[in-house]
């Protein structure tokens, strides 16, 4: 893989990043937050076990989005279900 593929693939990450955070916020305030979070946790797998084997520009990006996925949702969901909660009484 050549410095501008991976430059790429590292670009990959950060977008999902973004999208991660957004979709899986928006989730949250729909659906069970548990079962999204559930969900969600499941793509750094899939994302990892793409890179069991060598892998090419196509099956790194494609990993890259999965685990930048879950990372955006990881910090996402927590501070979602937390600001939605009404027995909260952490402060801000």
């Amino acid at each position: 893989m050549s410095t501008a593929q991976a430059a790429t693939v590292q670009s990959l990450s950060g977008g999902s990043i973004v999208v991660g955070r957004l979709t899986v916020g928006w989730l949250v305030d729909r659906y069970w937050a548990p079962g999204v979070a559930a969900l969600t946790m499941t793509l750094p797998v899939l994302g990892c076990w793409l890179l069991i084997e060598p892998a090419g520009f196509a099956t790194a990006g494609t990993a890259a989005v999965l685990i930048g996925l879950a990372a955006g949702a990881r910090n996402g969901a927590p501070g979602s279900s937390r600001t939605r909660s009404p027995t909260s009484s952490a402060s801000p």
